[in-house]
């Protein structure tokens, strides 16, 4: 059985009186990685603001009461060596720091709570940061690959944040104010507040520092999602001769006991120069570059998705041998030694990938916010390895439901040549 301290870490709990949890990986003589990310994201956003959440993370780096500009924020990060970004998904918003020493984790304390507690908002920062956004967003907007990943999750649960960047729209970041960001930082920002780091320093330490500096709000609603019963094709048409196909197929959550059965099938089939659907479409009948196959969970819904680009005359053609790869999966006529062979893959490289501080924290931090005993890397690892060919045939044949199978197109194609 593989065990957390084989990553040369020790897991360590706290939390501030207020409710700020901490999940803490001690790896002694390690660089210092602290992420702070709370329950904030655009499915929070209101009605018609979508792009709320992303602009409220750009615009707590636009200067504090401690540091008066981003420029002196970074100059201030620059000086220890270290770097920080932030990010914004569907769920939730993160602001990540790395240095390179424990004395530095005072100077990286101040800069975040500073974020939480006394940003300037300064309306001409904003303007910027909606400028900045506004051209982000436009390009998201016009991108085939993009269009065609939120075509298919439209197709599996309708119209809603699933099937919207969470950057937001070019149309509804125009109208956001700083009235809007205020209101989200005050009551958004610190919904279920949760810190996770990892390094050479002791929980109690960032406790100690952190202890009245955060601010933290529990229970804040957030828009459900979950699959409904649409059709199973849609197109967006352009005038490019090379289409971008997602398929999809709704599957769990965050939490869901399915989880690393889904992301082991993912992987068998579309990881690595070895994975089925690349023997099968790319080596064997040579009719796309690249195919990937991947799997998103998020609170209360998730989705496996297969991703491609072909030219349009291989289209139909390409469907119908992704469709005969995932049968082969569910009748189990694809060779178990696959089997072996992925699971070898992952439990080598996974020893391989995650042992800087930062992999561990980009590990970790999604799972502790959806659950306070979340999966972490040695339980991940431990499914991965107890995972039969029997499980795999099962989880393929629960999950990989052709009746429930959507398929959306970008390029210079309509629905009728994605259907098989």
């Amino acid at each position: 059985m593989i065990k957390l301290n084989q990553f040369g870490v020790e897991k360590q709990y706290g939390q501030l009186k207020n409710g700020v949890r901490i999940l803490n990986f001690r790896k002694k003589g390690a660089p210092i990685d602290i992420k702070f990310v709370s329950k904030s994201g655009s499915r929070f956003d209101p009605d018609n603001k979508t792009g709320l959440a992303h602009l409220v993370e750009h615009a707590v780096f636009n200067g504090t009461e401690n540091y008066r500009t981003k420029k002196e924020l970074a100059q201030k990060i620059d000086d220890m060596g270290g770097h920080f970004f932030g990010s914004t998904s569907y769920e939730y918003i993160s602001f990540d720091f790395v240095v390179a020493d424990r004395e530095d984790l005072k100077t990286v304390l101040d800069i975040a709570s500073g974020l939480y507690s006394s940003p300037l908002f300064l309306d001409n920062k904003i303007a910027t940061e909606k400028d900045v956004i506004h051209t982000e967003a436009l390009d998201k907007a016009n991108d085939p690959t993009n269009q065609a990943s939120l075509g298919v999750r439209e197709l599996m649960f309708g119209k809603g944040r699933l099937s919207i960047n969470p950057l937001g729209t070019p149309e509804t970041i125009v109208g956001l104010t700083r009235e809007d960001i205020v209101n989200h930082h005050t009551t958004l920002l610190p919904n279920d507040l949760i810190v996770v780091g990892c390094g050479d320093i002791a929980v109690d330490e960032i406790e100690r520092q952190l202890e009245n500096r955060l601010p933290f709000k529990t229970g804040m609603a957030r828009a459900q999602i979950k699959p409904i019963e649409l059709k199973n094709t849609g197109a967006l048409h352009n005038d490019s001769d090379l289409a971008c196909i997602e398929i999809g197929f709704p599957t769990v959550s965050l939490t869901h006991k399915d989880r690393i059965p889904i992301k082991f099938l993912c992987g068998l089939l579309g990881v690595g120069k070895a994975s089925l659907l690349k023997e099968k479409i790319r080596t064997d009948k040579g009719l796309v570059y690249t195919i990937v196959c991947g799997s998103e969970s998020l609170f209360d819904c998730g989705y496996l998705y297969i991703r491609y680009k072909v030219k349009k005359e291989y289209t139909r053609d390409s469907v119908e041998k992704v469709r005969d790869v995932l049968k082969q999966v569910k009748e189990e006529t694809f060779g178990r030694d696959a089997i072996m062979h992925f699971k070898n893959k992952v439990l080598k490289s996974t020893k391989i990938d995650y042992q800087t501080s930062s992999s561990i924290v980009n590990f970790h931090f999604y799972n502790a916010l959806a659950d306070e005993n979340g999966t972490d890397i040695a339980d991940f690892l431990n499914g991965i390895e107890s995972i039969t060919a029997d499980d795999l045939v099962q989880t393929a044949n629960k999950y990989l439901n052709f009746e429930k199978m959507c398929i959306y197109g970008v390029g210079n194609l309509d629905e009728n040549s994605l259907r098989v």
